[in-house]
Formats: structure tokens, sequence, C-alpha cells
């Protein structure tokens, strides 16, 4: 358990290089242990979330994120995953991700790369994390309230806490009810509601006195989204709220924490960078065509070939 919380991401892996793709962990002493499994596989995790039906939502962890965030398309499930879904899935289809969402991250990492030239240049370091969360703030802020992120914006670091206090209660045996007035409870619900309170503000002006071209954001085609099986039926205003504090954790602490452990990784891995930037021109790619730009988008992973914008944006075969 200890273990768990001091460095959740090095247990993990450690699990991962001593048992393989698939390993039950229990920590805890007896009668207050937690067990796990920890899938890492390909394989294996494409055939457990491939199946939504089969794929059982009852967890400590998913516990948690339901009482915190609500139902919403992580959350829930049966038919009410499906109904969610079929809202969310005409927002992420893949014409939709190249003209509205790419030039954003494009822009973000442009302006990270000049950030980091200039450190470079002056012999400084920087510190990928804090670096990786204001990134992926940015661009999840853009890509979500549009011309009203620099009203979220300032709230979105409170989600570093939310983070830390539902991943504190998910590895915990048996963690202390949310109603208990415990410091960490009281912290929890108190950035939690600051959070939730600042989406609802944001929606309720929308929805009073629409911005132009806020429609074209994705809470803008939250609030107009229909269910493709039901003309009639629309997300509420509740529903709109848990899909947006869903997209704030997954488009921003996690995206910025896999960010960073890949370019530590290899940062460590000289061997990985001399393979990676043979892959590149001095353009940044070795086939033009398939260069990213703000109107054009690609297939396949990315991987870094050299520096941070190319990490974000160079496509590998």
């Amino acid at each position: 358990m200890r273990e768990l919380r001091r460095d959740f991401l090095g247990t993990i892996s450690r699990a991962n290089r001593e048992l393989g793709g698939l390993a039950c962990i229990s920590a805890g002493p007896p009668g207050w242990n937690i067990t796990a499994y920890s899938v890492t596989s390909p394989e294996l995790a494409a055939e457990i979330l491939g199946q939504p039906d089969r794929f059982r939502k009852n967890g400590p962890g998913y516990r948690e994120l339901r009482q915190a965030l609500g139902e919403n398309l992580l959350t829930s499930e049966d038919e009410s995953w499906h109904r969610q879904r079929r809202f969310l899935a005409p927002i992420f289809t893949r014409r939709r991700v190249a003209r509205d969402y790419i030039h954003i991250m494009i822009e973000e990492a442009e302006l990270l790369v000049e950030r980091w030239r200039v450190a470079a240049s002056q012999g400084q370091s920087v510190d990928l994390y804090p670096e990786m969360v204001g990134i992926t703030s940015r661009i999840i802020g853009r890509i979500l309230f549009g011309a009203d992120v620099s009203r979220a914006l300032p709230e979105l670091t409170r989600f570093s806490i939310v983070n830390e206090e539902l991943l504190r209660r998910a590895v915990s045996p048996h963690p202390m009810p949310r109603w208990l007035p415990t410091s960490h409870n009281r912290r929890l619900t108190r950035e939690l509601a600051q959070v939730r309170g600042i989406v609802d503000e944001i929606i309720s002006i929308r929805q009073s006195e629409p911005a132009k071209g806020s429609a074209d954001d994705m809470l803008g085609r939250l609030l107009a989204a229909r269910d493709a099986d039901n003309a009639a039926d629309r997300l509420s205003e509740t529903e709109v709220t848990n899909q947006v504090l869903l997209f704030l954790i997954a488009g921003r602490e996690t995206t910025a924490m896999t960010l960073a452990c890949t370019l530590a990784q290899l940062a460590l891995s000289p061997e990985w960078q001399t393979k990676l930037r043979a892959q590149r021109s001095p353009s940044g790619c070795t086939d033009e065509r398939r260069r990213p730009t703000r109107s054009r988008s690609w297939n396949g992973p990315t991987a870094s070939c050299g520096n941070a914008c190319d990490f974000f944006l160079v496509p590998t075969g």
C-alpha cells in the first residue's frame, strides 16, 4: 500500500516487468487489503475495452470518480453509456478533430518549443511535469471553452488537487465517507465545487447570452448535441457539466503525466532519440505529405523526433 501511494506509476510498471501484461496487485493488511488487476498488454486492453457491455465499472476507482464527477462517458454503464456515446461520437469524428482541434494543438506546441529554445540557449533546464500540465491545460481549455477560456483556465489548476485526492481515495482500502469533515474530504469537496461552479457559470451564460462563435467549441457542441436514436433527447445541464469535468481530467492531468513520462524516458535513452531522429528530415518529417498542418490530420500514433514540437505532431509508420 505504501508503494502504491508513494509511486503509483512505478508500482504498476514494476508489476508489468515482473508479472507481464496482466497482474493481480494486493495491498494493505489482512482485512483492510484491496485487490486490483493491472492490464498493460495492448491486446488484453483492447479485448476489455472493446466489449463495453461486458466491462463493469464497479471498482473503487470508478466509484470515486462517479461520486465526484457524476455519470459521464467514463463512469456510466449499459444503456446510459450507449446513450452518452451517441451524443458524443459526432464531436470526435476524424474530420472534426482535423478541422477544429488540431490547429490548437499545433499552435500551443509551437509556442512551447519557442519557450524551450530560449531556455536551452541560456543553459536552463525545464521541469517537464509543470510544462506538460500547462500545455495540456491550454489545449483542453481552448478546445472546450473557446472564447471563454480566460475565465476557465485559472480554475483548471484545481484539478491537480482533485486528481490527487481521488487517487488517494481509490487506493485506500476503506476511504473515509465523503460526508465526514476530515481535512482531505473538505479539500476535495471545496475544489470540486469551485471547478463545477465555473463550468456551470459558463454554461448558464452560454444559454442566456450565446456569444458569436461559441457554438463552434466543444462545450457549444455538447449543449447542441442530440441523440441519434431520439432527436428530442438532449443532454441536461448537469450531464454537460459531468462530461466537461471528465474531459478536464482526461485531457489535462492524464495526458500531462503521459507526455512528461514519455519525454523523461526519451531523455534517458539516447539510442531511442537517435532512432527517432532518423525518421525526420530537417523540416521535421521524412514524408512532407504526412507532415501535420492546420488543415491536415494524420493516422497512427505519435512519437518524439528530437524536440517538443515533433513529439506532439510527427506521425510514425
